[in-house]
């Protein structure tokens, strides 16, 4: 009977040992150490742009992330590392919107709107056969 219950208070003190191990590393899993940039593309009407391209190009690595807006004109690059960003928005029949020197903090999170221009719309005609005379 008394081997039982040392053994039941063996079991409980393993389990209770877990528990506080789980709970004690909780705030080291919960610490982030990356940013993101979030915003809105639209036109200048106010009309938002969906499908509109972003690049964010980390100025010191030179390495840039590309996405999409969706279609309610909103973007985010999520999980940026520490740094200065150069944001820029591009699409189709628009002039391309660039912010420099965007700085991503630690779980900050810079809200960067763009208003594109309607740009101009280049056209090209290649002749590849000429009619005969």
């Amino acid at each position: 009977m008394l081997q039982r219950k040392r053994n039941r208070f063996a079991a409980i003190k393993v389990v209770l040992g877990a528990v506080w191990l789980c709970v004690a590393s909780f705030p080291l899993v919960a610490q982030i150490d990356t940013g993101s940039i979030v915003g809105t593309v639209r036109d200048a009407s106010g009309a938002v742009v969906s499908n509109a391209t972003l690049t964010a190009t980390n100025t010191a690595t030179q390495i840039t992330l590309t996405t999409k807006s969706n279609e309610s004109g909103q973007y985010q690059f999520t999980a940026l590392r520490v740094g200065t960003y150069n944001v820029k928005a591009a699409m189709a029949g628009f002039s391309s919107q660039q912010f420099p020197n965007v700085q991503v903090d630690v779980q900050s999170r810079p809200s960067i709107d763009f208003t594109l221009q309607v740009g101009n719309v280049t056209q090209t005609l290649e002749v590849k056969e000429r009619t005969p005379l």
